[in-house]
């Protein structure tokens, strides 16, 4: 029998798949008792809390094996990722970058971006936070937080000031409130592309945002 989840903050679609048993998300997102859910987040990887997701009855497979033998049965599990572009106030990416990471499980990896200015590195379903250090520079990284731009509750802006913050545009704290601060912001945004200068998060602002941001 399906149930009904509800997301909350920080949660993905693979760390909500790892919950209930299911090895791939997609089970899960293309669903067909999920279809308002796909047209709502066409990004499966951008929830918001309060969406609510149907899972689906999990479905027994069984296997024939001869006795008397020891066998082996691999499981496969979720997998998400942390990818990260770093770029300058020039828009250059940070070439051949080392980087130091901590994970908030414990588990720390050093490396370097590519051409792009990447991080890409596999996380942990449980690990929620991660302290990236680059180019002089300490960052607290909370994953999966990132809210979608819009479709969502109350006006909330918490994702317009993510992405705002992240790309260097001061929107103060991601308090989801339409403040003198994240005004400011997106008016430096919009002046930057080209775009009337009102600090109103219209359909076109935010489309130049999210492009801007990469989701």
């Amino acid at each position: 029998m399906s149930k009904s989840h509800i997301v909350r903050q920080g949660e993905c679609l693979s760390r909500i798949a790892d919950r209930y048993g299911f090895s791939d998300w997609r089970t899960i997102y293309n669903h067909p008792a999920n279809s308002a859910l796909r047209k709502k987040r066409p990004n499966p990887n951008i929830l918001f809390p309060g969406d609510e997701i149907v899972i689906p009855a999990a479905r027994v497979k069984e296997e024939q094996i001869a006795t008397g033998r020891l066998h082996r049965f691999t499981v496969k599990s979720p997998r998400k990722f942390l990818r990260v572009v770093f770029k300058d106030a020039k828009g250059e990416p940070f070439r051949d970058e080392p980087y130091a990471i901590q994970f908030s499980g414990g588990r720390a990896k050093r490396g370097a971006t590519n051409g792009d200015g990447l991080v890409a590195e596999p996380v942990a379903m449980e690990e929620a936070t991660a302290t990236l250090t680059i180019a002089g520079r300490t960052l607290t990284l909370n994953l999966g937080h990132l809210n979608p731009n819009g479709d969502v509750e109350e006006d909330d802006l918490t994702g317009i000031q993510a992405r705002l913050n992240n790309l260097g545009y001061t929107a103060g704290p991601n308090d989801g409130i339409y403040g003198r601060n994240t005004r400011a912001a997106l008016a430096l945004l919009q002046a930057d592309e080209d775009l009337e200068p009102n600090g109103l998060p219209d359909e076109a602002t935010l489309a130049r945002l999210e492009k801007l941001h990469g989701c």
